[in-house]
């Protein structure tokens, strides 16, 4: 445990004299802060005494890239006075705690765990949604047949190599087939498994704290290795949701068996972009008590695809649904692994009963699940890429005069592109057959909220194959171009911050939405993290608005406390992911260079300005390398890889090269080699974008849950999924919180432990 004390006094100096000259100076910050005058209205510079506690915390100064902040992300000031407090109030921590790194960087870990625990406890049900309940004849397994339409183009893997620090590399190249795995290492725990394509959209499982269940991470993939896809306009066609379990995982114990597919959900609704779990309350225990046809439930999925829907799952325990499958395979026999098409829960469409259609919005991108209980509201982010009809008799007067103003040839015509406008009743007049009059065009980004539990006939609409259809209760235009990424606050659900491709990053109260609370228009961002404790977000960063040394990742406060951007860590290339732990207080992202890189978070409620050394917060976790494979060729130059955009042409001539780190503990870390590696890397790092970009990471994941903390998923281009424990960030708070919620589990159901699912479950249909 890190030992904080507080600033120690100045020698000789009275106790009260020097807190007069406390109040003295806060007394007059607050007159500044509250003074009009356009000339005080400056950063808020810190006193002489706050910058010597500073120094004496941590020594030395920063690399280039890791200045504080940047003023051109500058968020709104004017809480000075607030920020003064808060800095003055922050505890000194001095040494360096057993894993090896400072206490000042593991003190706010302490503090988070301790806070995520506290407010789940308030924030998140044991129980959620008691009718959407998975059911036996709802799950249709298919036949090799069936299944092969769905499945991903490759059936093997690039070649790849996996090098660990500190251990010898023996020059071992792996090929897996697909939905195969590699046996996970006995030391580092790392585990690396095969999916079939590009991934895209991944997410962990949740499950209580203290279960001790087996851990599953949902993957989806595009089915071929070049497979594009247009932002603008529908997409359509098979998709794969696969569901793989990982073993049961804790903080340093790793599963001893392989990942292996659990089962996967074949779809017709175009690729996957993004998928979300119920945050809590759908999970229960495999042993549940479950008359046939329900089945065990193991949580509930919410997937967005290309052709502008949002499904809803209700997933079950794969033991109970090798247990109840009852149905009938129409030609041949089953596919080796089980494929299923499954009778949704709940489809969420944008639109009306009156005039409902998927295109009124485009596709969707992104997916934000209300993360307080009840867990009943769930946000989806849009792209209208071509454009947004809107009815034009609500704002005719208006709307027709703009445009006699930009076409004195206007046509009268009735719209028959949006059902909106055909049921508006009498003819509209519009500028022209293919362009309505209140046409944004040009394109739009759209948020939409759903109530999953509402009753009214306006919203909810019951389908002849007993599922619903919801559509939402709450619109608005948040972006000019697409959302492409949604987040709700953890802590107060009225507040939502959205990501859009026209460079603005906006937060928004639900209460009052005529207007966003703040908005910052910079850089391209990809995604977003809102971790628990935080005013702001942690943004990831496209490259191409961004000026020398200044992509990568920030944290942006969302404007009440008045920070600037905090640079969290640089990256030489597009991040493509980001994902924060809540019990870890630390965010971890993955690039197009194929480097996967965490950093530990400092306590963002004071004013992150004098960090000194963040450099020091951040590390490698691994690093994926394209290499040429003729041995007599140069090795490890970009030249002897062959430019090309084609698959086949790439996986035959190279192969990857993982380089892990050693993450047991950060002794001696800045002098380690994965961290000589990275720095260079951000300083001198070149792109090859004329190649296909092999090694790039798409997606990463922290697991949410308590018993499986610390463990990170990542996933890219290569259709290779790796899991890694972060064992060195282990806290003493988190090692005291396990058995108490151990405890709470046993209490609440009972002293039956959650026992993993079977290795090799039987595929013969139950009799």
């Amino acid at each position: 445990m890190p030992v904080c004390q507080p600033p120690a006094l100045a020698k000789g100096t009275p106790e009260p004299e020097r807190g007069q000259r406390k109040r003295r100076g806060r007394r007059r910050k607050e007159e500044d802060t509250d003074s009009d005058d356009p000339t005080q209205d400056a950063d808020f510079v810190p006193s002489q005494e706050v910058l010597q506690e500073e120094e004496e915390e941590e020594e030395g100064s920063d690399t280039l890239f890791s200045e504080a902040s940047e003023p051109e992300l500058e968020a709104p000031r004017g809480h000075g006075g607030r920020t003064a407090a808060m800095a003055r109030s922050k505890p000194q921590c001095r040494g360096l705690a057993p894993n090896g790194f400072h206490n000042s960087i593991m003190a706010p870990v302490e503090k988070s765990s301790s806070l995520t625990c506290s407010l789940r406890e308030q924030k998140h049900s044991q129980w959620e949604f008691p009718d959407w309940i998975p059911v036996a004849h709802g799950w249709t397994c298919l036949s090799d047949s069936e299944a092969a339409p769905y499945l991903p183009a490759e059936e093997k893997s690039p070649l790849f190599s996996v090098q660990r620090e500190g251990i010898k590399d023996d020059g071992a190249l792996y090929r897996l087939n697909r939905f195969s795995s590699l046996q996970p290492h006995p030391e580092r725990l790392d585990v690396s498994f095969f999916v079939g394509g590009p991934v895209w959209a991944m997410e962990w499982c949740p499950t209580p704290e203290g279960s001790a269940a087996p851990q599953y991470v949902a993957v989806s993939c595009h089915r071929s290795m070049e497979e594009t896809h247009s932002v603008s306009g529908l997409h359509s066609g098979p998709a794969l949701l696969q569901l793989w379990h990982l073993g049961t995982l804790q903080m340093e114990q790793g599963s001893p068996n392989k990942a292996r597919l659990a089962y996967a959900i074949a779809a017709d609704y175009g690729c996957v972009w993004d998928m979300k779990f119920c945050p809590s309350g759908a999970w229960e225990p495999p042993t549940a008590a479950r008359m046939y046809p329900q089945m065990s439930r193991l949580g509930l999925l919410a997937t967005a695809f290309s052709d502008g829907r949002v499904v809803v799952y209700a997933l079950p325990h794969p033991e109970a649904l090798h247990h109840a499958k009852t149905t009938q395979v129409k030609d041949g026999s089953l596919h080796k692994h089980l494929i299923c098409k499954v009778q949704c829960i709940a489809t969420l469409q944008v639109g009306s009963i009156q005039a409902g259609n998927a295109s009124e919005c485009g596709q969707c991108f992104s997916l934000s699940w209300m993360p307080c209980k009840p867990h009943h509201h769930l946000a989806a982010g849009f792209y209208d890429g071509e454009s947004l009809c809107v009815p034009c008799s609500s704002t005719q007067g208006a709307a027709l005069t703009l445009a006699q103003a930009l076409d004195p040839q206007l046509l009268s015509l009735n719209c028959s592109r949006s059902p909106a406008c055909a049921a508006a009743g009498p003819p509209l007049k519009h500028l022209r057959p293919w362009q309505c009059l209140m046409d944004t065009s040009l394109s739009t980004g759209t948020v939409a909220v759903w109530n999953l539990l509402t009753k009214s006939l306006l919203q909810c609409v019951h389908q002849p194959d007993a599922s619903i259809k919801l559509y939402p209760f709450q619109c608005f235009l948040a972006h000019d171009q697409a959302v492409r990424s949604i987040e709700w606050c953890k802590a107060d659900s009225n507040f939502l911050v959205t990501v859009g491709s026209d460079r603005k990053i906006k937060f928004w109260d639900l209460r009052r939405l005529y207007e966003p609370i703040n908005s910052i228009k910079r850089f391209l961002s990809t995604e977003v993290a809102w971790l628990l404790p935080y005013n702001g977000i942690t943004v990831a960063q496209d490259n191409c608005y961004a000026p020398y040394g200044l992509c990568g990742i920030h944290y942006i406060d969302a404007g009440y406390l008045g920070f600037k951007a905090y640079f969290v860590a640089p990256r030489k290339g597009t991040v493509w992911s980001i994902s924060g732990s809540d019990w870890l207080n630390t965010v971890a992202a993955g690039d197009i260079t194929g480097e996967l890189v965490a950093a530990v978070l400092p306590d963002l409620a004071v004013n992150p300005l004098n960090i000194k050394r963040s450099s020091d917060r951040r590390f490698p976790v691994y690093k994926a390398d394209l290499l040429p494979c003729n041995p007599e060729g140069p090795k490890r130059t970009e030249q002897a890889l062959p430019r090309t955009q084609r698959y086949s042409e790439m996986v035959a001539r190279s192969y990857i090269r993982f380089q892990d780190t050693d993450l047991r503990s950060f002794q001696n870390f800045p002098s380690r080699e994965p961290m000589r590696r990275m720095h260079t890397q951000e300083l001198k790092a070149e792109l090859s974008l004329d190649r296909l970009q092999l090694e790039a990471l798409h997606k990463v994941r922290f697991s949410p849950n308590l018993d499986s903390q610390g463990w990170l998923v990542s996933g890219g281009q290569a259709g290779i999924v790796r899991a890694h424990c972060l064992v060195g960030l282990a806290s003493g708070v988190s090692h005291q919180l396990l058995p108490e919620c151990q405890a709470r589990f046993s209490v609440l159901y009972g002293d039956t432990p959650s026992s993993p699912a079977p290795s090799e479950p039987s595929l013969l249909p139950a009799e």
